[in-house]
Parts: C-alpha cells; sequence; structure tokens
C-alpha cells in the first residue's frame, strides 16, 4: 500500500523532505509470539518502503520509530519491547548503511529513550534528566503520553525538536530572509507534522 503512495512522489518535483515515522503500537500490533520473525519481517517491509521512497523522489529521506511505550502490551514486558523497538530501528539503520543506494539518502534516528529523558519516569520515582536514563529495561514516561499510544503535545514538540537538530536543520538551507522565522516555528511545524504523520500511519 505505501510502495502505491510512494510513486506518487514521482509526480512532485518540489518535495525536498520525506520523513517515515514507524510507531511502537504499528509494530506490536501483531503481538510478539515470535519476535525473531517479527523483527526481521518489519525490518524488511520497512527497508522496502525506503527503496520505495528513494526509487520515487531524490529527496532527502529521514526514517524514525517514535519513543518507547508507556503501556507495553499484555503478557510482555519493558524490556522485551523496547528491545524489541531498538533492534527494529538499529536494523533497519544496519541495512541503510549496507546499502549503496539508500545510505545516500536516507538517514535513520534512533528517538526512543527520549521522552525518558527529558519527563523522567515518574511512576517510577526517577525524574527528568537523571543520568540513568534513558533506560530500556523501563516504560516510557506516563506524563509524555495522551493515552496508551499517543504523545502529549509537550511530548511531540521534544520529539519535534530533536529531529529539527538532528535532521531538519542540516538539510533545510532557508532564505536568508525567512531563517529567523523558521528558527522560531521550526519545532511548532515538525510537531504539527509529526501528529498528521502519526495519524495517517494510524489508517
Amino acid at each position: 500500500r505505501f510502495g502505491e503512495r510512494a510513486t506518487l512522489l514521482s509526480g512532485d518535483p518540489d518535495v525536498e523532505l520525506v520523513h517515515v515515522i514507524v510507531g511502537g503500537n504499528d509494530l506490536l500490533g501483531g503481538g510478539l509470539a515470535d519476535p525473531i520473525n517479527t523483527l526481521n519481517q518489519a525490518i524488511a517491509d520497512a527497508v522496502g518502503v525506503l527503496h520505495d521512497v528513494v526509487a520515487a523522489t531524490s529527496a532527502s529521506v529521514l526514517f524514525t520509530g517514535s519513543d518507547y511505550l508507556a503501556q507495553v502490551p499484555a503478557g510482555t514486558t519493558p524490556g522485551l519491547v523496547n528491545f524489541f523497538l531498538d533492534s527494529f530501528v538499529n536494523g533497519v539503520a544496519a541495512q541503510v548503511a549496507a546499502s549503496g543506494t539508500l545510505s545516500s539518502q536516507v538517514t535513520v534516528l534512533n528517538t526512543h529513550g527520549l521522552m525518558q529523558v527529558h519527563f523522567g519516569v515518574p511512576q517510577n520515582g526517577i525524574p527528568a534528566f537523571d543520568p540513568s536514563l534513558p533506560n530500556p529495561s523501563l516504560p516510557g514516561p506516563t506524563t509524555a503520553f495522551a493515552d496508551a499510544i499517543h504523545l502529549t503535545s509537550a511530548g511531540y514538540d521534544v520529539l519535534a525538536q530533536e529531529v529539527y537538530d538532528q535532521f531538519y536543520a542540516g538539510v533545510l538551507v532557508p532564505e536568508p530572509a525567512a531563517g529567523a522565522l523558521l528558527g522560531l516555528a521550526g519545532a511548532a511545524w515538525l510537531a504539527g507534522a509529526r501528529r498528521r504523520a502519526a495519524a495517517e500511519a494510524l489508517h
């Protein structure tokens, strides 16, 4: 389905950036009864999507996950789920790095644990910016999630700022007159884009 959508990019020469995000709820929707096969299939699917995007456009591409979940599926533990999420993003990164086709155009960022650092893990009594964080054996902070899946506005702002600092700031080259405006509005714009991307990924 995404491959069909990716071909739409070839008809839009003005596209400069593509951000592909896969949330933990999407990865874990089928459960972890067979985690190795599930992981390998998820990595293969994601890399296939990236090949579709790269084939359709010369735009810079960013691939990320979202973050550790505050509530993990029944029958699992935060350690197992977070190991799976990290292995997914890191597995995609390894395949991108090994591919001449993808590596010149795709950047992969692992943003897992970002919410822990900025919000702490209050349900475990750990404050924000504690030196023990991020800790993949712990859940995401309940204060950063509006529900079991989606971040709060403050959480999305943190994620948006991180991807802006790590990726967008390096590939966006604004006109001098627009530079100040982009600097002021960049995080807010990215937060809105992140919300829209998350909503689309769920449909």
